[in-house]
């Protein structure tokens, strides 16, 4: 997939461009070891070959006329099934991968359109290069996110930082909060358990572990979903990843995270109410249920008091009052989407061993009946 990227990234090849882009497009050709940057049976100049370039659709069209695109590169997941995280070929692999983001955002960067790049894993990998377990090194991945557009802020950063804390506070104080996943639990959560202890076998790449915040992959989702002015998937139950949306703070209008949160809590309750209206057998406890109520309608009231405040002192809707109203509210709509998250994540993922048992022996009658 590395080798498509810059037809669509970088624009057609033409006399007088300038030497940085015909030092990109280079760059490209050296790191995809093609004789030329389209040379994919997949762009084949045949018309037949390849609708998408025909007479009707040219390479400056490629260029400008796309909304998404979406790559996948296989070398680091195959290096490590291969050869282990620790080894050389991975260093290598993973140098190779860098250089392809910088080429990426170098693109980027050149054109006027207000993009955005979203790199993340799928899923990690343990000592001998394998996942599929629930180990924290195979459960984990990166996530990095950049833009051409200013997106992000320090002051953003620290107003996220505070919702989240008071979020964990709301938490900590609910009945149902002990039985939560402490990756939910623990609205602020770092990824102290991922500190490496390769030692270096076969001329691998050692790196110590930044502490960072970690976040569920079920929130990307919605993050995606939100940032793109897309309605969240009706049965995703993520929650927006606050850093994203907390440096959107327009004095004219809503504090960007706390409208996220509420369309976001608005999603999950509808999906709670058709849900238990659609099924009579919902499995849903009563306590649950009703805790999920109390906490939306509780932010919904904390909102509108907020709001009459808001409208009563337009003017002052920057100052730190008013701020730390909104956070808290901001607060409680996150505490609640985790809540329900949670609650039904305990609700779900059982595994009755009985059962379990129960199913094997009947497997192994019938195929000794049939043999």
């Amino acid at each position: 997939m590395i080798s498509r990227l810059p037809m669509f990234l970088l624009p057609p090849e033409a006399k007088g461009q300038d030497r940085e882009l015909e030092q990109q497009r280079e760059q490209w050709r050296q790191l995809v070891k093609q004789p030329h940057m389209w040379a994919h049976t997949d762009f084949s100049k045949v018309p037949e070959a390849n609708s998408m370039l025909s007479d009707n659709v040219g390479l400056t069209q490629l260029h400008r006329d796309w909304d998404m695109i979406i790559a996948h590169g296989l070398g680091v997941d195959h290096c490590g099934h291969r050869f282990g995280p620790d080894h050389s070929a991975i260093s290598q692999k993973l140098a190779q991968m860098n250089q392809a983001i910088e080429l990426i955002v170098s693109a980027i960067d050149r054109d006027d359109r207000s993009t955005a790049l979203f790199v993340f894993g799928d899923h990690g990998m343990d000592s001998k290069g394998d996942h599929g377990g629930d180990s924290p090194r195979e459960v984990d991945a990166a996530l990095w996110m950049y833009s051409n557009k200013k997106w992000h802020s320090r002051q953003g950063d620290e107003r996220a930082a505070r919702v989240l804390a008071n979020a964990q506070d709301i938490l900590s104080k609910i009945p149902l909060g002990a039985s939560l996943d402490e990756d939910l639990r623990e609205s602020w959560w770092y990824n102290t358990h991922l500190r490496d202890d390769y030692k270096g076998a076969n001329g691998g790449h050692l790196f110590e572990a930044p502490q960072l915040r970690s976040i569920s992959q079920i929130d990307l989702v919605s993050t995606l979903s939100l940032s793109l002015g897309l309605p969240i998937p009706f049965n995703n139950l993520g929650t927006a990843i606050p850093e994203m949306f907390a440096a959107d703070d327009d004095a004219r209008t809503e504090w960007g995270l706390l409208s996220v949160l509420r369309l976001n809590a608005a999603q999950v309750l509808r999906y709670i109410e058709k849900y238990v209206d659609s099924s009579r057998s919902h499995g849903f406890a009563d306590d649950a249920l009703r805790l999920w109520r109390i906490m939306y309608e509780r932010a919904e009231v904390s909102y509108r008091e907020l709001t009459d405040v808001v409208a009563q002192t337009p003017k002052k809707r920057h100052q730190p009052p008013i701020r730390e109203l909104e956070e808290r509210v901001a607060a409680e709509y996150f505490a609640f989407t985790r809540v329900v998250l949670g609650s039904l994540r305990q609700m779900w993922a059982q595994f009755d061993i009985v059962l379990i048992l129960a199913g094997l022996c009947t497997l192994v009658l019938a195929t000794i009946t049939l043999a």
